[in-house]
């Protein structure tokens, strides 16, 4: 079996912060300011490269949090005493790891090429045109591996992080949806299958722990829910209104197809894992990513709702009533001018979704979607008209099975599609539900008049189909991806 790659330098680097919750690190061939590579640190670190204000609100913010923070910079800048006396001052250099080669070039290679060039280092010293040369033989190398997916590899990374306990979710859902992607339609689905739904157990019990804080947490380095994008967005760029942003919701897209889908996106992808809202319904999640906030019971969606959320939100920071559009179904590139901000949702692969029995079904109809959609010319073009671009989704889906066959009237209070969870009208029927349903409340989540399945149950009576509205982390956790071009 080939040897997996995975993050062997950034725990070594992680080590530092061992040393105190407050880093100053000086950071001059900037390698520690890439998104990609702060992504791969642990999620309660966060850093900050921002201007002495900006520094200083995170170092109060983690400080409320108790998080760790790392302080960026390219100078011995000065802090306030306060600061210097908490922090653990460190000079950090790509050539303190790399002692065997010419530091110089590797700053802007990608992660991928770093992590094997790091455990494979030796003793004799590399010179400029060698490290090149090992570069071009390592990229060589990713390239074939990339090309020839090695599932048992995936599953044995898989394995190692559950087996760590870890709560690197962003990495145990990219490589849950790598391995389902290229299982599907193969004979080893179902063993696959049944072992994400396993990861799920480990992922419920996450769920339980951290759902609720994210409602109310910091939104401000990146979005954690769903509800958190437009503040997120608002406060990134609240000092340069006049800045084109574009955010493109692709309704349904579970973390596997947009491994399917980003292959025809162009540009730079910096990508996070969010939450979506629970129940994981167009109606509460979506409604949350345009209302910027928590959603509401009595809101009934529409495109014409989620128009006036759009607008409201953008009107009150401060974004005149012209600058911003939604769009529906449809792009038309000819209408968008200057808008400076822009929303587009795209709803015909959640719509295939739904007519889906199971994932092989609905991978041959997003490869379908991919082509007939041109999601990737429509994302260039965006880029041309110069809008800095997000893409999202409001939930994932899951390919369930037949769990309690319920009345379907029970299920359509909120007018959802959804086969996976149930929204009874008032406490009493929730309490003869459960009196009536002994045999499947294990595998339920039940908030005041509703309830949902955190296992691929169903509340239909087809023995397979394909759905969302629960808790299972392929419905919950959605890429949220910003898009750019150096």
């Amino acid at each position: 079996m080939a040897k997996s790659f995975r993050n062997e330098l950034v725990k070594t680097i992680e080590e530092l912060f061992l040393n105190s919750n407050v880093l100053i690190i000086e950071n001059n061939d900037g390698f520690l300011m890439r998104q990609d590579i702060q992504d791969l640190f642990d999620a309660e670190i966060s850093f900050c490269s921002g201007d002495k204000m900006d520094q200083r609100f995170k170092f109060e913010e983690s400080k409320l949090a108790g998080t760790k923070l790392v302080l960026l910079n390219k100078n011995d800048r000065k802090y306030l005493a306060d600061m210097e006396k908490v922090s653990y001052r460190k000079e950090v250099f790509l050539k303190d790891y790399f002692s065997s080669c010419d530091a110089s070039i590797l700053k802007d290679c990608s992660i991928g090429i770093l992590e094997r060039l790091y455990v494979e280092q030796s003793h004799i010293t590399l010179g400029r045109q060698e490290t090149k040369d090992k570069i071009n033989k390592i990229e060589t190398i990713v390239k074939s591996e990339m090309d020839r997916v090695d599932i048992q590899l995936l599953l044995s990374d898989l394995k190692d992080l559950l087996k760590e306990k870890s709560d690197d979710w962003k990495s145990i859902i990219e490589l849950s949806s790598k391995i389902l992607l290229h299982s599907i339609g193969t004979e080893s689905f179902q063993q696959n299958w049944k072992f994400i739904n396993e990861v799920n157990d480990a992922f419920q019990e996450y769920r339980g722990r951290v759902y609720k804080g994210l409602w109310n947490s910091s939104q401000i380095s990146r979005p954690k829910i769903v509800s958190g994008i437009l503040p997120h967005l608002q406060f990134k760029y609240k000092s340069d209104r006049s800045k084109k942003v574009a955010l493109i919701v692709i309704d349904g897209m579970s973390w596997w197809q947009y491994e399917m889908i980003k292959a025809s996106l162009p540009g730079n992808k910096e990508e996070h894992m969010i939450f979506s809202w629970l129940p994981s319904i167009t109606q509460l999640s979506r409604q949350a990513i345009f209302r910027g906030g928590i959603p509401i019971a009595s809101y009934r969606q529409s495109p014409s709702e989620e128009k006036k959320l759009w607008k409201k939100y953008w009107s009150a920071n401060n974004i005149a009533s012209n600058d911003i559009a939604y769009f529906h179904s449809e792009l038309p590139l000819e209408q968008i001018g200057n808008k400076k901000r822009l929303a587009f949702v795209d709803v015909a692969l959640d719509s295939a979704m739904h007519a889906c029995n199971d994932l092989n079904d609905l991978k041959d109809l997003t490869k379908n979607w991919i082509e007939r959609e041109c999601i990737g010319e429509k994302v260039k073009e965006l880029i041309k008209l110069g809008f800095e671009l997000y893409l999202t989704t409001d939930h994932g889906n899951i390919q369930a099975r037949k769990g309690k066959k319920i009345n379907a009237q029970q299920r359509n209070l909120s007018k959802s599609r959804s086969e996976r969870h149930l929204e009874l009208g008032d406490l009493r029927l929730v309490e003869n539900f459960n009196d009536n349903h002994q045999e499947i409340l294990e595998s339920l989540v039940r908030e005041e008049n509703v309830v949902y399945f955190k296992d691929d149950k169903s509340f239909s009576g087809e023995k397979s189909l394909v759905s969302h509205g629960g808790a299972h982390m392929m419905e919950v956790l959605i890429p949220f991806v910003r898009i750019y071009e150096e």
